[in-house]
């Protein structure tokens, strides 16, 4: 008896694995809140297939509209901490009625969420939306289904990380896209390597698309908000960050510092005093001084070190990409990513610690005075027993040097003399030890270089779609 492949929607024969495109319904395993069973029917005109994604609001399925034959991504609004799923219906329920409230506002945001979507129905960096219904207690909305692979998915596939080249031709466009999204006064702040899906057929996408409105000033932004770690910035993670452009901006940031590293920016809100944050250069990335400069700025903890929008990030990676690597340039540290752009070092908000390297500067002002002062207190010593600045340098021999001439005791020494000196009191003045010359320093090791980057991103060929 054949069956329906819930991810290519053609039949097979056999259970197992779809000869077509290689998707094993068995391995996928039910998420709290279950999902929609495979072949349920939405709005009359959508046969559900797989789970594509999920996260604590949504969860997204491919389906196919059984009139077109084409296939289709629905998203469903689905708070897992306040719902659970009747069966055999499907529909959504409350856990409890204390949720009632809670559930209704998320849903209304969620609703808002679509008609944002909406106003970029025809840019081709975000999926086009197709229509919006409410069922079984909930929302949904439908939009284009994209093959390809996400961000992350892509490195895993190539198995090494991509040349400051080909993550401008990825990135740049899209930085382009979420300039037009702050134009229109709204936020994505969900910007992560597996929200990026780059297409066999089509350019690069950010999908999981729910701008959010960009509060007024003095407001903070109340959503249940979605903190990918390592990409959030460290004002998502507070009810009263002060939330804007600059908040995508370190999101960018620490995209662009995956797809040249391949590692995961340290967590925003782990870092400060003791910042584990490592430059790429240091990691062996091919990438000139200029560039580096700009994405260490967009990467900065506090929001006022940071590009204060888009376009300003995007210029100055442009600016940098055009210039070769010098890798005998001297790397900057983060906090000093400013300089390069003219800017003063913001102080850090208030109630916050002082990042531990800015307090580096004051290291040299202390050692200069510790040295007045040790010579001032020498100074003394040396005329309370009647030395000249000649002898000073007898008061700071080692103690493996030989003894110098002792000067002749005063009168007030005398007295103070034991009746039977030892023979040896006085001893015979010798030389100083010469210095032993320098080590010579060793030559510092040739630095290793990077591996090479993926050139071609749409290109990539792929079996399943947007998650194998």
């Amino acid at each position: 008896m054949s069956e329906r492949c819930f991810n290519c929607f053609q039949e097979k024969e056999t259970a197992g694995p779809c000869p077509h495109c290689g998707w094993d319904g068995a391995a996928q395993e039910p998420g709290f809140p279950p999902a929609l069973k495979p072949g349920s029917i939405l709005n009359g005109l959508y046969t559900v297939g797989r789970v594509l994604r999920r996260d604590s609001t949504s969860v997204t399925y491919i389906a196919q509209d059984y009139q077109s034959g084409e296939r289709v991504t629905i998203k469903e609004y689905l708070p897992e901490e306040f719902v659970r799923r009747a069966e055999p219906s499907g529909a959504v329920q409350l856990s409890s009625d204390e949720w009632r409230e809670a559930f209704a506002r998320g849903r209304e945001r969620f609703l808002q969420e679509v008609k944002n979507l909406a106003a970029f129905r025809e840019d081709p960096c975000f999926p086009r939306i197709i229509r919006y219904f409410e069922e079984n207690g909930t929302v949904y909305f439908v939009t284009d289904y994209m093959e390809g692979l996400t961000l992350d998915q892509f490195l895993a596939h190539q198995g090494r990380r991509l040349s400051p080249e080909a993550a401008g031709k990825l990135l740049l466009p899209l930085m382009e896209a979420l300039e037009r999204v702050h134009e229109k006064d709204l936020l994505l702040l969900n910007v992560a390597p597996e929200t990026i899906l780059i297409g066999t057929k089509s350019p690069a996408k950010l999908i999981d698309f729910s701008p959010a409105p960009l509060p007024d000033a003095g407001e903070s932004l109340a959503v249940n908000q979605i903190l990918r770690h390592g990409f959030a910035a460290r004002e998502q993670y507070s009810r009263s960050g002060r939330l804007g452009p600059h908040t995508d901006v370190y999101a960018m940031g620490a995209t662009w510092y995956y797809a040249l590293t391949g590692k995961t920016p340290p967590d925003s809100i782990e870092r400060g005093d003791e910042d584990e944050l490592i430059a790429p250069s240091t990691l062996g990335v091919p990438i000139s001084g200029e560039a580096e400069d700009a994405l260490l700025r967009a990467l900065e903890v506090y929001p006022q070190r940071r590009f204060e929008d888009m376009k300003s990030f995007r210029l100055a990676l442009e600016e940098g990409l055009k210039r070769s690597p010098d890798p005998r340039k001297p790397r900057q540290k983060p906090a000093e990513a400013e300089s390069a752009h003219g800017a003063e070092p913001a102080p850090a908000p208030e109630g916050e610690r002082p990042h531990a390297r800015r307090r580096s500067k004051a290291l040299p002002i202390l050692l200069i005075v510790l040295a007045l002062a040790c010579a001032a207190i020498a100074w003394y010593m040396a005329k309370q027993n009647g030395l000249t600045w000649q002898d000073l340098p007898r008061l700071f021999r080692t103690e493996s040097a030989e003894p110098a001439e002792s000067p002749e005791p005063t009168e007030s020494a005398e007295a103070a003399e034991s009746p039977e000196p030892a023979e040896s009191a006085e001893a015979t003045e010798t030389p100083a030890p010469t210095a032993s010359p320098a080590p010579t320093a060793s030559p510092a090791p040739d630095e290793s270089p990077a591996p090479d980057a993926a050139e071609d991103l749409a290109g990539t060929q792929t079996d399943g779609g947007e998650t194998p």
